[in-house]
């Protein structure tokens, strides 16, 4: 009988909460049915004998006695409160909202939060490198631009130390 209710479970798993919550009804139907006619015996029993005092019943137990549909236990009404049970969970879970796809979207909201963060370090690290790069080659460039001039100058103080030299040799012959 176990092995039956496992495969009827995992036959309707994929089912509705209704038709889950009316499937376990119905298991727990079958798994109490010795227990409920045990027990209807021993009401009905009671019931005769408080049938035989009735003059020591107040009117509400005389009444649940005589009329047993009316008891707020029977099979009837515990599958019915079942069944609104369900479907009240169902009506509300577009208005509360699922817990799991609510514990996703925020999840998801905070991945995309620290890779929005970790794209703006990066694109800030990028920035400062570029422009420590372009700092670094204005300053070889200017270093650039100043060997090019004291290589003229040099070249201008030693073509004017050639040409004075030559001006002296002449002199001096």
């Amino acid at each position: 009988m176990t092995n039956d209710m496992v495969l009827q479970d995992l036959a309707n798993s994929q089912g509705s909460l209704v038709e889950r919550a009316q499937l376990e009804a119905q298991q727990s139907d079958s798994m109490d049915d010795e227990d409920d006619l045990e027990s209807q015996a021993n009401d009905l029993g009671e019931a005769a004998t408080a049938s035989d005092h009735s003059e020591d019943l107040d009117a509400v137990t005389a009444t649940l006695i005589d009329h047993p549909t009316l008891s707020l236990d029977n099979e009837e009404s515990q599958k019915q409160e079942a069944g609104d049970v369900v479907k009240q969970d169902e009506g509300t879970k577009g208005s509360l909202g699922d817990i799991g796809a609510l514990d996703q979207s925020n999840a998801v909201d905070e991945a995309s939060s620290f890779a929005n963060d970790e794209d703006k370090n990066e694109e800030a690290i990028i920035h400062k490198a570029e422009q420590r790069e372009e700092s670094i080659e204005r300053a070889a460039q200017k270093d650039m631009y100043q060997d090019e001039k004291d290589m003229k100058n040099l070249d201008a103080q030693t073509n004017e130390d050639v040409l004075s030299s030559v001006l002296i040799d002449n002199k001096v012959h």
